[in-house]
């Protein structure tokens, strides 16, 4: 080969193609805890190496070595564990939360069956009434007391909500002389007669309930400092050093001088609901009587005797005759003519007319005013019965169950009462109720007017026969409102307790005569006197027998009214005092 071609053929192995590189080409090593991004124009890079294993060739500088060195504290898969915990945790919690609403809810939902509110009202009044309503019934929502200073705050804000006519009081009015206030009271009430019924009814429950609450917290004193209300008689101060010991060991002490009343007076919603106008007659009625009644507890006996009177005005105010022919106003005793146009409004101031003469003492009126009450009803026509019956009605699991989830999907309708109490009073379940509790007061006069024990026995137990067969009879009567029931449970109660008394006295008297008989008759066994014995021990065994027979028919009838403790402790008790 001639040399000048080896030489053209030799030039790429003695002149590279590109300038030689000043920096040595050392390997780099990717490091495992801190990954670099790689690019298409870095040189390839080398298998992964450990930090502890692998001690770099050239020397970083400080600050290179300590981010390169440095270990990440959270590596990926601990980091998808703790994501996945919270994402589990986030949804339990989300269960949960929706569950309790659902809960609240269907509780919500079940309590408004019971104590239905009114459509009108926005959705926060229409809480605050049903929980009211619930708490005074605690018995309904598994509760064993009322906490009353609970109840006052609900009916107050709603009452604040209602005569707001930016709220629920839209279209409520004022009466054409104007509110005015009077002294102790405030002002007087509204004008309602172009509101809804269904808002009127709704109105009426929150004053009276107020009312009811405003009883129970009389006295009460409440400390602005600890938000903590209690009985005058637990608060120290200059009217009260020696104040009572707080019970379930309270460690407050509520001082005088930063106390106020827990509440208003009752008379505050009583004379609105009196002075309101728009109410039905048997509302204004309601009130009428309640407010009576306290005075009567209260003590003021005038102040009592001009508001029966009252009501005895409005009860008349209903009658479609002149009143002065259906009864006497002032003793209050019906006239013989009066039992075509009786009402059943009249029947009832009478009969409260009645109580308090009782409690004045004056026993003769009021045994007439019972009587007289006793024989209208008596002498009231029946109710007719209806007489088409409806198609049999479908007894199937489908229909049961669709009828189930219809009423739970459409609410029933608001009740809106369509009597005013100036109808006539027809017979029903109620008024065998009326009639036996009138004869459990005729039978209290006569046992206090009469020294022998058999005549108002003998009333006492026809009374409560009469009425443990209206409870115990075939339920195909169904009472309109919650309180007819109540009373009737009360009257049954209150007469059971009166007859087991009545029964108590009888048979330890029928012991201290025996007893006493025994010790005269010691030497004479034979003839007169100890046939005479015979018939001590004889009536001694009556009463006892008759004391186990009240006894054994007061536990069948728990049934039907409950536990008496409990509903002895439930309208008002102690045990709540500090809340």
């Amino acid at each position: 080969m001639p040399p000048q071609l080896y030489l053209r053929r030799i030039p790429r192995l003695i002149r590279p193609l590109r300038p030689p590189s000043n920096h040595a080409s050392l390997p780099k090593p990717r490091m495992f805890t801190s990954n670099s991004q790689l690019l298409l124009i870095s040189p390839p890079a080398n298998r992964p190496q450990l930090p502890f294993l692998h001690s770099p060739v050239v020397r970083l500088s400080p600050s290179h070595a300590s981010r390169s060195l440095n270990p990440r504290l959270l590596s990926t898969e601990r980091r998808k564990k703790i994501t996945d915990g919270i994402k589990i945790a986030i949804t339990a919690y989300a269960v949960m939360v929706l569950l309790y609403v659902i809960k609240l809810g269907l509780q919500q939902e079940k309590i408004e069956r019971k104590f239905p509110t009114p459509p009108d009202f926005t959705t926060y009044s229409r809480w605050l009434l049903r929980t009211a309503r619930a708490l005074q019934n605690p018995e309904s929502v598994g509760q064993a007391i009322t906490p009353w200073r609970k109840v006052g705050d609900f009916y107050t804000e709603l009452l604040e909500r209602m005569e707001n006519p930016e709220i629920d009081g839209k279209g409520l009015k004022e009466q054409g002389d104007g509110t005015f206030l009077i002294e102790g009271i405030g002002k007087t009430g509204y004008d309602i007669g172009e509101m809804s019924e269904s808002w009127k009814m709704g109105y009426f429950q929150a004053l009276i309930g107020a009312a009811e609450a405003a009883e129970k917290l009389d006295g009460w004193m409440y400390d602005e400092e600890l938000d903590v209300a209690a009985p005058a008689e637990y608060v120290v101060g200059p009217s009260n050093p020696n104040p009572k010991p707080r019970p379930m060991g309270g460690n407050q002490t509520l001082k005088e001088e930063n106390c106020r009343p827990a509440y208003d007076s009752p008379e505050v919603y009583y004379m609105k609901i009196l002075t309101t106008k728009g109410f039905q007659t048997n509302q204004r009625l309601d009130a009428a009587l309640a407010y009576a009644d306290w005075l009567d507890f209260k003590g003021l006996k005038e102040t009592a005797e001009d508001m029966y009177k009252w009501a005895m005005d409005i009860a008349a105010s209903g009658v479609s005759v002149d009143p002065t022919k259906v009864v006497d106003m002032k003793t209050g005793v019906l006239k013989d003519d009066g039992n075509k146009y009786v009402t059943d409004n009249v029947l009832r101031a009478m009969t409260a007319l009645g109580v308090h003469r009782v409690r004045q003492g004056d026993l003769a009126p009021a045994l007439s005013i019972f009587l007289s009450v006793l024989r209208a009803r008596r002498n009231l026509p029946q109710a007719p019965t209806p007489e088409h019956k409806g198609s049999p009605k479908d007894e199937s699991a489908i229909s049961e169950i669709s009828e189930t989830i219809s009423s739970w999907l459409f609410p029933p309708p608001y009740p809106i009462p369509t009597i005013t109490g100036n109808e006539q009073p027809l017979r029903s379940a109620s008024t065998a109720c009326d009639e036996a509790g009138l004869m459990i007061y005729i039978g209290e006069i006569m046992k206090v007017a009469s020294h022998g024990p058999a005549t108002q026995f003998d009333l006492a137990e026809l009374s409560l026969l009469q009425l443990d067969e209206t409870e115990a009879g075939p339920h195909t009567y169904r009472m309109k409102y919650s309180s007819d029931e109540e009373r009737c449970h009360d009257c049954l109660r209150t007469g059971l307790d009166n007859w087991q008394k009545m029964v108590r006295k009888l048979v330890v008297k029928a012991e201290q005569e025996e007893l006493d008989y025994m010790n005269t008759a010691k030497d004479s066994w034979f003839g007169s006197r100890a046939k005479k014995l015979k018939e001590k021990e004889m009536q001694r065994k009556r009463w006892e027998a008759e004391e186990i027979i009240l006894q054994d028919r007061s536990k069948r009838v728990q049934r039907f009214i409950g536990d008496p403790l409990l509903a002895g402790l439930a309208p008002n008790t102690t045990m709540m005092l500090f809340s």
